[in-house]
């Protein structure tokens, strides 16, 4: 890992270099490859052929009337709880498919992400928050829900005041480790409420993955801000917890895991026994973390840390995005999280509610002033002293903004609005969050002294101006929460660059926030902002180390999800992301690559691909033993053509040589009759490969759509790197 942390306070680009940002350069390319060598085209063309033909050489499909029409994807029946069920199609073998549904508006269960074992009235804000807010449109897996439940059951065996919990307090006054039924992922707090947050979806994150239990240190200013997320126990440390002075943990303590590999006192070998591990570790994951506690987002070292009883954790940071790339955890998460944009969107939502005293003082702004509006908007503003720029530049940003992106409207600078002898009602009402009044004084100003050229009325309102970020004040942090509650009720978003309060409200409320770019020189840029390119929160400090190849590296290159951004660029790729803001600031025009070609320098790689291809055309044939038509039964075949069916099923089955096969499927007279109308049920499919495979995958996943009665969404179509076929868009 890069030790030099200072890189991270350097300058960002301009708005002309990020412009011209283009994909990184391909590995054919590191090698020096001529990249002007042969027409892209051709070689895509020959590769594809040549692989077709290897592909059919080895493989040799079958297939049986339990099977649905499609190589390679296999569907299994799941009550989703919701009639618009969704089924998310992996094709990497049986037992991979799992389902995901989208909540219906106003249910106060989420979909199933929320459990129904709580008493309403000790917590308004679980049950209620979906009345004011829009519903989401983000898909939730039914393997999420099943991980949940499980954890809540595991929470409720090994929390706080159980039998369990109390054995395993024994053995750490004790300093013994020992084989348990429970082990623990302890949070302390350390930065801000949007810090906290994500940090603690984190850890918790980890712990599902683990099989720990979440518990939290919780400090005088936390207290009352948030309700107990899980049934049957609290997740709050008792007072009397053995570990004293949590807070007091930094960088160098001699528990640190860092500190422990320095001095040899653990070793990172899985094979190490359980007497050798000791019961309590100190995860060190702030901003200033060292090179060996970076060593914590390794796999040998992941596969020592888990047999820990007790784990305490420490961090400013969203590490989620450096959990996707330790091997042993992908396939968990691929499941939990199909859309990996929307990590935190669900566990925020699943973790976080208010408590009854902070939603008291959100439901009574938001009554007062906002609830009357048409159209919510809301307006975060944080001034960070790596990115200075003066209060009246910044609103003017602001407002160049929301004008330039319709979201507010022009006022008539000369004309003064009639008054009206009707009860006014805003057209837009914008919610300003911000330490710092004078955005909201001038906007307010703006608004009231002038009418817009849109007839519309707009209201300007902002609950606190508390001028500095005081995070050991219980109110501070109540006001905090009940403002970033306010912004989740907004139609449309502004926010900050790199603010962890501006992440935690968008995702949140499921909004991609139309992201201010970040200044230059104390002046905004031309650009005034671009919409966010994914709906999760970014990873500030990611390690630079390759965990793998033992060497320092670009994390951002390791894994396809995750990828550095920049707080002023804006792309959809609908994939996790890693990124340092600080770090990325001070990224160098060299580091930004024109579009690249994959081709190879050498005219005989390319002749023999064409010929291995020209020979798979005249073998292909009488070399693979193929049933022609997928569903026909092996020996089955009918002599008479598909007209010998009823007219539907002749329709659907019929070849175009005119041969008959037996379908798999009998046909109801609900499906022989027109597809229903308005349909509520969805079949979500993942498609991956080359071209060819994905036009297959498609053409089966249209099948069982029209089987299943439901509207085929195909949301990402993932091309694999090998292809190298740059004319497609960023993100396909």
């Amino acid at each position: 890992m890069d030790s030099k942390k200072s890189s991270r306070m350097q300058q960002p680009h301009t708005d002309s270099e990020m412009d011209a940002a283009a994909p990184r350069p391909t590995r054919f390319e590191k090698k020096g490859w001529d990249v002007a060598a042969v027409r892209p085209a051709m070689v895509l063309v020959a590769t594809m052929l040549a692989m077709l033909l290897l592909v059919t050489l080895v493989s040799r499909p079958r297939w049986t009337a339990s099977q649905v029409c499609v190589p390679g994807l296999t569907m299994r029946s799941v009550r989703a709880g919701t009639d618009n069920a969704l089924l998310l199609v992996h094709g990497k073998g049986a037992g991979e498919a799992s389902f995901v549904t989208v909540a219906e508006p106003n249910d106060k269960l989420l979909g199933g992400l929320l459990s129904h074992d709580f008493d309403e009235q000790s917590c308004l804000s679980r049950y209620q928050s979906i009345l004011y807010r829009n519903p989401s449109h983000h898909i939730l897996s039914s393997y999420l829900i099943s991980k949940l439940r499980k954890y809540e059951a595991l929470h409720k065996k090994c929390g706080p005041g159980t039998p369990l919990f109390r054995k395993s307090l024994e053995q750490l006054k004790h300093n013994h480790s020992a084989e348990l039924e429970c082990n623990y992922a302890l949070w302390t707090p350390n930065g801000g409420l949007g810090n906290r947050m994500l940090s603690i979806a984190s850890v918790f994150l980890y712990a599902l993955l683990n099989n720990k239990v979440l518990l939290i240190h919780e400090t005088d200013d936390l207290v009352d801000i948030f309700c107990e997320p899980f049934p049957g126990t609290s997740w709050v440390i008792p007072k009397d917890f053995p570990i004293k002075d949590l807070q007091n943990f930094h960088r160098g303590n001699q528990q640190s895991y860092g500190e422990m590999l320095g001095k040899h006192s653990i070793s990172n070998n899985a094979t190490i026994p359980m007497e050798s591990v000791p019961p309590f570790v100190y995860a060190h994951l702030r901003y200033d973390y060292t090179h060996l506690d970076g060593l914590f987002y390794c796999s040998d070292d992941q596969s020592v840390l888990r047999k820990v009883n007790w784990m305490l954790i420490r961090t400013d940071n969203y590490f989620v995005p450096a959990l996707f790339m330790i091997p042993e955890y992908e396939d968990e998460l691929r499941r939990m999280f199909p859309n990996r944009e929307t990590v935190f969107h669900h566990l925020g939502r699943y973790l976080f509610h208010p408590s009854n005293t902070v939603w008291g003082m959100i439901i009574r702004y938001h009554e007062s002033y906002l609830a009357k509006a048409k159209e919510r908007v809301g307006v975060q503003i944080r001034i960070f002293s790596w990115a200075p720029i003066p209060s009246d530049v910044l609103f003017d940003q602001i407002i160049r903004c929301a004008q330039d992106k319709n979201i507010l409207p022009a006022i008539n600078p000369k004309e003064i609005e009639s008054p009206s002898l009707e009860e006014p009602t805003d057209s837009k009402a914008i919610l300003v969050a911000s330490l710092h009044y004078e955005y909201y004084e001038k906007m307010k100003k703006m608004y009231y002294e002038h009418s817009t050229v849109t007839g519309e009325t707009v209201g300007v309102y902002q609950p606190t101006h508390e001028g500095q970020q005081q995070t050991e004040k219980q109110s501070h942090n109540q006001k905090a929460l009940a403002e970033i509650w306010l912004l989740t009720f907004s139609d449309v978003l502004i926010t900050t660059a790199a603010s962890t309060f501006g992440y935690v409200s968008s995702d949140l409320a499921g909004v991609k926030p139309w992201v201010l770019s970040a200044p230059e020189n104390r002046k905004a840029p031309d650009i005034a902002c671009r919409r966010a390119f994914s709906l999760e929160p970014c990873f500030h400090s990611p390690p630079n180390f390759d965990c793998r190849a033992k060497r320092n590296a670009d994390t951002g290159n390791l894994v396809r999800h995750v990828t550095h951004y920049h707080p002023a660029l804006s792309y959809s790729t609908l994939q996790s992301l890693v990124v340092s803001p600080k770090k990325l600031l001070s990224s160098s025009a060299s580091s930004r690559f024109r579009i690249n070609r994959i081709v190879s320098s050498s005219p005989r790689i390319l002749l023999l691909l064409l010929a291995l291809a020209f020979l798979g055309t005249l073998r292909l044939g009488p070399i693979i033993p193929f049933s022609s038509i997928p569903c026909a039964q092996d020996g089955v075949r009918s002599s008479s053509s598909s007209s010998s069916f009823p007219a539907a099923e002749g329709e659907f089955w019929r070849q175009p040589d005119g041969m008959g096969y037996r379908p798999c499927l009998s046909f109801s007279e609900e499906y022989r009759g027109k597809p229903p109308e308005g349909r509520r049920k969805y079949l979500l499919v993942v498609v991956a490969g080359g071209l060819n495979q994905q036009r297959n995958q498609i053409v089966g996943a249209v099948v069982i759509a029209r089987i299943l009665g439901a509207a085929l969404v195909v949301p990402i179509l993932q091309v694999n790197v090998v292809w190298g076929d740059k004319r497609l868009p960023p993100g396909f």
